[in-house]
């Protein structure tokens, strides 16, 4: 079976129970607002994005769709997690249709903002140039550590969406890992350690520390270490995680201690 056949025969095992019960929520969600009298679809995202009863709607979930071809040829294979969506497709876009949309973005879409700019691509460059001259390629994805964020650009995951996300679709960040199967993975995921270990169950954080300033340049703040990670269910892949590139002075703090700890994988 294909990779993304496997892919959505996991997103499918889910999918019904997920969209029933979010649908459910939505709906309360409308009654307490008291300023709609209509289904979701009848709202516009204009009045969705510009109303504060609304901002824990959940989006619809992050589903991959990747190039086959191109991570059966990589002699190197990364997994990029970042937090959440920064707002995603409306709940209850049909499955299939939001594997493409993933496709789309992530391959044919110029992304500006720091977590792609500053992040993923400062690893992706020297990754790519340190395995280049060893003569391996890389190839390289993009997922997030929670699914479902809230919709329409609004960041973060109130306790209903990871509620709900947590008892309707768990399990599949790691079916995700199984089945890509990557060598490395990098968590530009800050504080959500506890996502990590909801995801993988069995996992163990441990500070690394080579040459990063753990002070800010006024001395004001603190930062913290990147953290080698241990998969129990996944030993043979080399995890790191460090605060996500939003948090541009720690990140750029300790990215280059993330970077070195990956260099010694071989």
């Amino acid at each position: 079976m294909s990779l993304n056949k496997q892919l959505e025969k996991v997103y499918q095992s889910k999918w019904n129970e997920l969209i029933r019960n979010g649908n459910k929520m939505i709906d309360e969600i409308l009654n307490d607002s008291c300023d709609f009298n209509c289904c979701f679809n009848d709202i516009s995202s204009k009045e969705i994005k510009g109303n504060k009863k609304l901002k824990n709607i959940p989006s619809n979930p992050l589903l991959l769709k990747v190039n086959e071809n191109e991570l059966e040829n990589a002699d190197i294979k990364v997994m990029i997690f970042g937090q959440e969506t920064f707002g995603w497709h409306r709940f209850g876009t049909p499955l299939l249709e939001e594997m493409d949309s993933y496709e789309k973005y992530y391959y044919n879409t110029k992304k500006t903002n720091k977590f792609w700019s500053h992040g993923v691509d400062f690893f992706k460059n020297n990754l790519t140039e340190y395995y280049k001259e060893k003569g391996k390629t890389v190839t390289y994805l993009w997922n997030n550590i929670s699914k479902m964020g809230r919709y329409q650009d609004n960041v973060g995951v109130p306790k209903n969406i990871r509620d709900l996300e947590r008892q309707y679709f768990h399990s599949i960040v790691k079916e995700e890992v199984k089945i890509i199967n990557p060598d490395i993975i990098i968590f530009l995921t800050g504080n959500r350690n506890n996502d990590i270990k909801f995801n993988f169950e069995n996992v163990t954080f441990e500070d690394i520390h080579y040459n990063a300033t753990l002070k800010s340049k006024n001395g004001k703040k603190n930062f913290k270490k990147a953290q080698k990670i241990i998969l129990e269910d996944f030993k043979h892949i080399k995890c790191v995680k460090l605060y996500h590139p939003s948090f541009f002075g720690g990140f750029n703090n300790i990215k280059e201690d993330a970077l070195n700890f990956l260099l010694e994988f071989k």
